[in-house]
């Protein structure tokens, strides 16, 4: 190896070292917050701030950069989450004093962690609409897609959920009702599909349409949402739209919905209980004629 080859090669590992290093650093002071606000010690939580502390950094709960006990702070909603950043992690727990002290710290709404989740994402899951609300008006981005190759938004986790508060507040800050997904379809194809679809279906869907939803886009498969609605409660909420589907589309899922119910019919036990005795079939016998007689 060169005497320059050496030397650079040097720096990198020095460079490297340097940044494990700082990331290291960072964690246990991440941690050392997280457990003074875990225990409510907001003087001891202002003094580790002191220190330099970034706010946002997310605690690693498994992996090489992550500090023994990290995952003790880890919530159930996000057991297959690797880290969260401190507002997710205390809006998951519900500790509203610990989120207000956080967001007056200046805390970042909009910092993301774990396939591009963030605090408002959290606090949908655990069904935190005061929380979801204030995060959204103090940054929260309301078309946040993950990045975990769904390509799922905001918006579709709150329609599936079937929670109108959450889809409402989103449209409120101008989340987008004609995004898709990885399959290509939108919100309101997640709604339609939905059975049993409940009057909370029902508010969402009309929110959706009234925001733009399209009930002919297409996904990938060429399906528009409307033809997803099967129960009568989804289809009277697309009365008065003008709906359309190309003469193939409707077709495969003519054949698709026969085959299904004809799977269905196949399945199903037979009516006779399985108790009572084979009785042997008795034959109608036939009538004997008997010729009338003549009219006098």
């Amino acid at each position: 190896m060169s005497q320059i080859s050496r030397e650079a090669f040097d720096h990198q590992r020095r460079s490297f070292e340097g940044r494990a290093e700082a990331l290291l650093v960072a964690q246990q002071k991440i941690f050392r917050l997280a457990q003074a606000l875990s225990s409510g010690d907001y003087d001891k939580a202002v003094k580790v701030l002191q220190t330099g502390v970034a706010l946002d950094v997310p605690l690693q709960f498994e992996g090489p950069q992550s500090v023994p006990g990290a995952d003790r702070f880890r919530p159930e909603v996000m057991k297959d989450l690797s880290c969260s950043t401190l507002l997710g992690i205390f809006v998951a727990q519900k500790q509203v004093a610990v989120f207000d002290w956080l967001l007056k710290q200046g805390a970042n709404p909009a910092q993301v962690f774990a396939d591009n989740r963030d605090a408002a994402w959290i606090a949908m899951l655990v069904d935190e609409n005061n929380m979801h609300r204030r995060l959204l008006l103090a940054g929260a981005r309301p078309n946040l897609i993950i990045s975990d190759g769904s390509k799922t938004t905001r918006l579709m986790v709150a329609t599936d959920k079937s929670e109108p508060v959450f889809v409402e507040q989103i449209l409120q800050f101008k989340g987008n009702a004609a995004a898709y997904d990885a399959r290509g379809r939108t919100a309101l194809h997640i709604n339609m599909a939905k059975s049993p679809y409940t009057s909370e279906d029902m508010l969402i869907a009309e929110m959706l349409l009234a925001a733009g939803a399209n009930p002919n886009a297409e996904d990938l498969d060429g399906v528009p949402p409307h033809l997803l609605a099967i129960e009568p409660a989804a289809k009277s909420v697309l009365e008065g739209h003008e709906l359309t589907v190309r003469a193939e589309v409707a077709l495969a899922a003519k054949i698709a919905m026969e085959q299904a119910m004809e799977a269905e019919n196949e399945q199903k036990p037979s009516v006779r209980d399985p108790a009572e005795p084979d009785l042997p079939q008795i034959k109608n016998k036939p009538k004997k004629f008997r010729p009338k007689p003549p009219r006098l």
